[in-house]
């Protein structure tokens, strides 16, 4: 039998800080064994741990786990190891390696819960020497996961704190009997705890795929400008859909721009069953603004005041409020939250009023009383969950390029897990398979699936500083009222510093407040930045099919200090 050996430390997954911690490894060796197929066959045996004889010398393997509540108090650069239940896990994302332009390091985030904490391991799992499992890894399915490094910033806001694979890791979720992990104190721990939970929402509440922005940005723009290395820290808004067209696929970056926000829009979540909205389809987005464009938006303004297609049927319950003078301050709307209780949202301006302040007529009035809102006092008028800047009506007929990339594709969703069609959902937020495997029988559409979202997304125009071009993205705040650490929505700019997984520190004791009154907030921080010059952070990527998420991550207000 023709055999060989090599020592040597498995070098396939990306360690970008490898050089700071490589003291704080413990060295795994690996053993490469070449056997015969045939000509004999080889014979395997696997002896039992109780049976290796001290004169072998095997060396101890030794394991760091940790419980997610200790992980709060470990420095950065630690090395441990964890066991949990996948509670979420993101889609296949890509980024280009330092040192070449053709080659990519395969990565997804993934959230692990081992019941110590009401927050998860956060980790950055980069593709292995184990692509069967990485490729095919699912909510509910036990996870372990090895040689981890701490990585955290306590001087940023939100605390940035997370763990990511270096070049020693290795990942299991199967085979977990006879393992030498199986007698370790934390693990027996983990597995009693999961018997008590199997039939809980903590195991049955998970989510998969869709954009998830982390790590969140610094706080201040200084600290944004100090952290990133690139050779242009700013792109001009005319450069960006080069940007775009130069992704491969799945390829995610990070991009600055400058600019004023003009409009913005609340599209509300769409449940399975409607039809599919219109800003979840593919767009041209290279399609430039002309004055006929713009006219024709401008002549449906007071539709806009009424009905959104896209709002679906919160949007026809309309705001009352008097005809004279508003006060973003003063504006109030009752509207209907996840737990059908009456929620007070703040509005800032109706759109629908800058086409003067005419008096209501009664037939005007009746028609909305028939709707089901009561009229009372004076006349009042219905407005949108829209608002857009005199600015942007005196500049948009002369723009030279518009760009319009606010689309939200159903790829960008992130989606209630459901065990049951585990495969089409594993299938549809990896890299494309190399061979097709024809589907069983009508495999379902993505749409189908429950989003894990629930406060909806914004459409935002940012208008350039030269007031010549400007471009339509979408931001998504993260937000669930069934799950804590999501429900954290607070205005247009704080959003963004806790839009990724953990709220504001607050009593425990706090409601949960509705999507609506959240947007209302977000909505009004918005026309707070009337005329201001700000730098937006846009995540970009490419899913393919000639579909591109520009997605806003973060806000910076250069008067802020800094």
């Amino acid at each position: 039998m023709d055999t060989g050996q090599i020592r040597f430390p498995c070098t396939t997954m990306r360690t970008p800080h490898s050089f700071k911690v490589q003291k704080q490894i413990q060295t795994a060796y690996y053993l490469e064994i070449c056997l015969n197929l045939r000509d004999p066959p080889t014979n395997i045996i696997i002896i039992p741990e109780r049976q290796v004889k001290p004169e072998w010398r095997l060396p101890k393997l030794y394991h760091r786990f940790i419980t997610r509540s200790e992980l709060d108090d470990m420095p950065g650069n630690r090395i441990c190891d964890v066991i949990g239940i996948l509670v979420f896990v993101g889609r296949v994302q890509r980024s280009k390696k330092k040192e070449s332009r053709e080659d990519f390091w395969s990565y997804r985030w993934i959230h692990i819960a081992d019941g110590t904490s009401e927050q998860p391991f956060i980790v950055e799992l980069f593709s292995t020497s184990q692509p069967e499992i990485f490729e095919n890894i699912y909510p509910m399915t036990y996870f372990i996961c090895t040689q981890l490094k701490v990585v955290r910033n306590d001087t940023q806001v939100p605390k940035l704190l997370y763990l990511t694979t270096t070049n020693e890791s290795r990942v299991f979720i199967t085979g977990h009997r006879g393992q030498p992990y199986t007698n370790n104190t934390k693990v027996k721990n983990f597995i009693q705890w999961i018997k008590t939970k199997t039939d809980s929402g903590e195991v049955k509440n998970t989510v998969i795929g869709g954009y998830y922005p982390y790590p969140p940005v610094p706080e201040t723009f200084s600290k944004y400008s100090s952290s990133v290395k690139v050779e242009s820290l700013l792109t001009a808004i005319s450069e960006v859909r080069k940007e775009i067209e130069d992704l491969q696929y799945r390829e995610q970056k990070r991009i600055a721009i400058q600019g004023i926000i003009t409009v913005i829009k609340y599209v509300p979540h769409r449940i399975p069953t409607e039809s599919a909205s219109a800003s979840e389809t593919p767009r041209n987005a290279n399609r430039p603004s002309t004055s006929q464009a713009a006219k024709r938006e401008s002549q449906n303004q007071e539709r806009d005041g009424k009905h959104y297609p896209d709002d679906g049927p919160l949007a026809s319950q309309g705001i009352h409020t008097s005809s004279g003078s508003l006060s973003p301050t003063k504006k109030k709307r009752i509207v209907q939250g996840p737990s059908d209780k009456p929620v007070t949202v703040p509005q800032p301006e109706t759109s629908a009023e800058s086409k003067g302040n005419k008096p209501t007529t009664s037939s005007n009035v009746q028609r909305r009383g028939s709707t089901g809102i009561g009229v009372q006092g004076k006349a009042r008028k219905t407005i949108s969950d829209r608002w857009e800047s005199l600015l942007w009506r005196e500049k948009k007929f002369g723009l030279i390029d518009h760009l319009r990339y606010s689309s939200v594709h159903p790829e960008s969703i992130p989606r209630k897990f459901i065990f049951e069609h585990r495969n089409f959902l594993t299938q549809q937020y990896n890299s494309q398979p190399a061979k097709y495997i024809p589907p069983e029988g009508r495999p379902p559409k993505l749409d189908d699936f429950k989003s894990a979202r629930s406060l909806g997304h914004f459409e935002i125009t940012i208008l350039g500083l030269n007031h010549e071009i400007a471009i339509d993205v979408a931001f998504l705040p993260m937000y669930s009222p069934e799950d804590i650490r999501t429900s954290q929505i607070d205005t247009l700019l704080t959003c963004m510093n806790y839009s990724c997984v953990f709220p504001q520190e607050g009593p425990s004791t706090d409601k949960v407040r509705g999507p609506r009154a959240l947007a209302g907030d977000i909505i009004k921080a918005a026309t707070e930045l009337d005329r201001v010059h700000i730098v937006c952070i846009l995540d970009i990527c490419s899913l393919g099919n000639n579909k591109a998420e520009v997605y806003l991550q973060k806000i910076y207000r250069p008067d802020n200090p800094s």
